[in-house]
């Protein structure tokens, strides 16, 4: 019987589990920060850390323990517990309702099934026990509307509803009209609604403040006076409510009439208030610029206090003894009312996003806090340049090539990119309206930013200056990319709705690679390539095979992925696909496919922002997730890998041709180095077909653009005709041109 046993164990395929690597550690940031009685919790899209001491100490909860959450909007400390708020968005969907946790954050229950059928909007809680403030649940039934359940003002204690109150009365049209709000405030025995929400409205749905005086059994309108078209941000001291968008609104009798305060400043609020609190008699209110100013006066005089891009727009909160500032890049505070500020030390792995690697380094862009290079699996991580990339947008892609380093945003059309390794960065941004950056490349010096709205984007001045494609052939048909693939000095692209195009002179024009009906109308998220062979993959579950070069394809029918393909890669004949469904891999050119996920079977099914990049680096297929990294040795899947020589790393130097050809007088060379150099006339020298150095003092100088670019000009007036051999030696590199000289 044992030797029966050992039999039937080693004819199972077995296959060593992904290892997860260590992420980059990063100061943590968060969306929100809230003070709730004692407990100070700063809290982002699923993760949450709170501390009770001013974060001397603090501890993350386990968020995971919940199936599906949404995102958390809020949290509150009460009674030992602690409660938060999850709803779902379009971009982050997953259950929504209210939960609950009595061990510090370590498992979380539902407080009560009943509540998910309502959308609670914000919530509060005092002895009355729960405040909850809800909007409509409501559906189509045959072309009806159906209301599940109508929103306003919920009061819920011991595991039932006491009260719900859908209108109020407006005083102002002497009628009961509909509760809506945005948030929820008790103060003094008071229930006060705020709609304090940026969305456009009028009538009802603008600067509206609801106060009940009577424990939610009748809501009143006290808005008359309230000097702001929408609200945005407020907070409460006492019987002060303080509310702002432009400017600051202030009431001390709970609305029954208003003030209001014109800043002396005009930038304080910016495009509009984002955060209030109230701390020590002062007001402190930050902006979407990244501002944070104070005021000891309610809004007369103010003073700057944060002037930092870098952290957008952050959530104010407030303790006896501190300020905080939070952002997704980091958490500060401030016992001296803003003259010093420091950071709270409260470190996590950060959240991953893309991949790029070259030579031996593989570079990560990461959830806005900046470029990490990893020189090795297991000798970690290096931030690369953390000031330039804390920003209001996401980086979305990276690509790296020699000395060039490109990145885009996944909003704005922002481009950065830099020319010596990360020494120097620039930015540019993309021409035309809100352009949203799905993947970048570099290929023969050309930049290329893909989008999803606004097709292909390219660069011939190292993201100086960007074109579109599609503006500049407008009388062809328009294209829009989902990636890009270098062979053999052939571009090959997958599109969103015709198939895999392809291109030999770098870009400029585009052709089909197949009329084959098969493929033609596809949209094809990724290509790799071996030979003949080549292997597109669908948004969907489907891949497509060509071997005869993209002439004619096929569907391969034995690649039985359950999930949406979300990349495709190979190495020779060993193709690799990570889905929705798992990682599966082929050795033999896409005929059989195996799938190996042990160790990561926590993502299958995921949402699918949660996958960020499958890549080939140092002998191992690497899978990044946002929440981790992950690596699997080549050789454990039978594949012998052959290792590349690593270039060494070179100073950046490129050359345009000389202009005007021929001259007589005066030639220009464009020319772009490394600025972590000096460039000077000593960098050039000229030589004559007879290999003989000529003169070139007082004749040859340098006009610098920037630190990094201008052009070389040189006066040929005095030279024979002839061609002529300009030689430009810089750091590591050299560059040659032709200049003709005629008479």
């Amino acid at each position: 019987m044992f030797k029966i046993i050992l039999l039937i164990i080693f004819n199972i395929p077995l296959f060593s589990q992904w290892k997860e690597i260590e992420s980059p550690i990063v100061y943590t940031g968060a969306q929100e920060i809230h003070n709730s009685n004692g407990m100070i919790s700063a809290y982002g899209f699923h993760d949450i850390y709170f501390s009770f001491d001013s974060w001397k100490t603090y501890n993350k909860s386990n968020i995971s323990s919940v199936d599906s959450i949404g995102i958390i909007i809020k949290c509150i400390y009460y009674n030992e517990k602690i409660y938060i708020l999850v709803n779902d968005s379009q971009a982050y969907s997953g259950k929504h309702g209210l939960y609950v946790s009595t061990d510090k954050g370590n498992s979380w229950n539902i407080v009560d099934s009943v509540l998910q059928k309502r959308k609670i909007i914000d919530f509060e809680i005092n002895n009355n026990g729960f405040h909850f403030l809800t909007e409509d649940v409501y559906s189509f039934q045959n072309n009806e509307l159906i209301y599940d359940s109508y929103g306003g003002y919920v009061n819920y204690k011991n595991n039932e509803i006491k009260k719900e109150v859908h209108n109020y009365y407006n005083t102002n049209k002497k009628d009961s009209m509909r509760i809506y709000g945005r948030s929820i405030v008790l103060s003094k025995g008071k229930i006060i609604i705020i709609d304090a929400a940026l969305t456009q409205g009028s009538g009802q749905f603008s600067h509206k403040v609801l106060v009940s005086e009577d424990d939610g059994d009748v809501f009143i309108h006290r808005s008359k006076g309230l000097f702001e078209e929408l609200l945005s941000t407020y907070c409460v001291t006492g019987d002060t409510l303080i509310v702002a968008k432009n400017f600051i609104n202030f009431t001390t009798d709970f609305g029954k009439t208003w003030q209001k305060n014109i800043s002396k400043q005009g930038s304080v609020f910016g495009q509009g208030a984002f955060s209030l609190t109230y701390h020590k008699n002062h007001i402190f209110v930050s902006n979407i610029q990244g501002q944070v100013h104070r005021s000891s006066d309610l809004g007369i005089n103010w003073t700057k206090i944060i002037d930092n891009i870098n952290y957008s727009s952050m959530s104010l909160s407030s303790d006896e003894n501190y300020v905080y500032f939070a952002s997704p890049w980091g958490i500060l505070l401030s016992n001296d009312l803003g003259e010093t500020i420091i950071d709270a030390p409260i470190f996590a792995k950060s959240g991953n996003y893309q991949l790029s690697q070259y030579n031996d380094i593989l570079y990560l862009i990461s959830d806005g806090r900046g470029i990490f290079k990893n020189l090795g699996l297991n000798l970690g991580w290096k931030i690369f340049n953390d000031s330039l990339y804390k920003n209001l947008f996401m980086q979305s892609s990276i690509y790296v090539k020699d000395s060039l380093i490109l990145t885009g945003y996944s909003a704005n059309g922002n481009i950065s990119y830099s020319k010596n390794y990360g020494k120097t960065w620039n930015s540019s941004k993309l021409s035309g309206g809100t352009t949203y950056v799905s993947y970048v490349f570099i290929n023969k010096e050309r930049f290329f930013a893909l989008s999803f709205n606004r097709g292909i984007n390219y660069s011939d001045d190292f993201g100086e200056t960007w074109l579109n494609w599609n503006e500049v052939n407008k009388s062809l048909p328009s294209l829009n990319f989902t990636s890009i693939l270098n062979y053999n000095d052939t571009l090959f692209a997958g599109t969103t709705d015709s198939g895999v195009k392809f291109s030999i002179d770098n870009g400029d024009s585009w052709k089909s690679i197949s009329d084959d009906d098969t493929i033609k109308n596809q949209r094809i998220e990724h290509i790799a390539k071996n030979n003949n062979v080549i292997i597109a993959s669908s948004n969907g579950k489907s891949l497509f095979k060509s071997e005869d070069y993209g002439k004619t394809w096929k569907i391969i029918e034995n690649y039985q992925n359950n999930g949406s393909n979300r990349k495709l890669i190979n190495y020779k004949e060993n193709f690799f696909v990570y889905t929705n469904d798992g990682f599966y891999f082929s050795t033999n050119n896409g005929n059989d496919w195996t799938k190996n996920d042990s160790g990561i079977e926590q993502f299958n099914n995921s949402k699918n922002w949660i996958f960020k990049d499958l890549i080939l680096y140092d002998r191992n297929i690497v899978i990044c997730f946002y929440q981790g990294i992950f690596t699997l040795p080549l050789s454990e899947l039978g594949i012998e890998y052959t290792s590349i020589e690593k270039t060494e790393e070179r100073n950046y130097l490129y050359t345009f041709p000389p202009f005007p050809q021929p001259t007589k007088q005066v030639v220009k060379i464009s020319t772009y180095w490394d600025s972590a150099l000096p460039f000077t006339v000593d960098d050039v020298e000229i030589y004559n077909l007879a290999g003989i150095k000529i003169n070139i003092e007082n004749k040859l100088s340098i006009n610098k653009e920037t630190n990094y670019n201008g052009h070389i000009i040189w006066d040929t007036s005095s030279e024979q005709a002839g061609i002529y051999i300009v030689n430009i030696k810089h750091g590591t590199e050299t560059r040659t041109q032709k200049v003709m000289v005629e008479k």
